[in-house]
């Protein structure tokens, strides 16, 4: 009876509009994960522009940084520059693509329509975004009672993603299992990091207010 009292408890809790904590872009915070290539950080920072911030991650085999507006819906996410130890790469989102929108409702989801433009050449892209359910997810940092998202992208030159994310009020992503099927440089370095599937879990967390 408890444990049905509390699910209710926590399904009505991510349905409110104003509970935007499952997905925390505080400017300083500081991130450590444990992935299946290497220990990957994470930090975010400041943009130009108001609401627009940059998401900082660093990983043995290079860095990314990930563009994102916060909007009174959600999180949108403009674009992404890559550079790995044999090159670089960057892709633009037009418009904006949903990375998390309020509120948070298991059994919705949200469908985004536009182009990618991977190194100034334009393709037309689909993406799904759904919120699947309610899991209790165990990671070094500890245990977590967390939303789940999955993310699937198609794009014309042929790249397939699809991403399974766990968000932890108050903490944001917990663990990250992800596909890719990428073109050009991104699929040649996935070929040679063997990294065509990432696992991510985190380790530890330092929220900055």
């Amino acid at each position: 009876m408890i444990a049905i009292w509390w699910l209710s408890f926590l399904i009505h809790s991510v349905s409110n509009p104003a509970n935007t904590s499952y997905y925390p872009l505080i400017p300083h915070s500081y991130y450590v994960y444990r992935s299946n290539l290497g220990q990957l950080t994470v930090t975010v920072v400041k943009d130009t522009g108001e609401n627009n911030l940059i998401r900082i991650e660093k990983a043995p085999y290079g860095t990314s940084k990930e563009y994102l507006t916060i909007q009174p819906d959600g999180v949108y996410c403009r674009g992404r520059e890559i550079k790995f130890f044999i090159g670089g790469t960057s892709y633009w989102y037009k418009p904006p693509k949903p990375r998390i929108k309020w509120p948070l409702i298991v059994d919705t989801c949200w469908h985004w329509y536009g182009k990618k433009l991977v190194n100034d050449t334009s393709y037309d892209a689909i993406a799904t975004i759904s919120v699947t359910g309610v899991d209790t997810v165990d990671v070094p940092a500890g245990r977590f009672i967390c939303i789940k998202l999955t993310d699937e992208l198609h794009v014309s030159d042929g790249t397939h993603s699809r991403s399974t994310i766990w968000l932890a009020p108050g903490v944001g992503v917990v663990k990250l299992e992800a596909k890719c099927a990428a073109k050009g440089i991104l699929g040649a370095v996935q070929k040679l990091l063997h990294a065509d599937t990432v696992s991510v879990e985190l380790e530890s967390y330092q929220p900055k207010h």
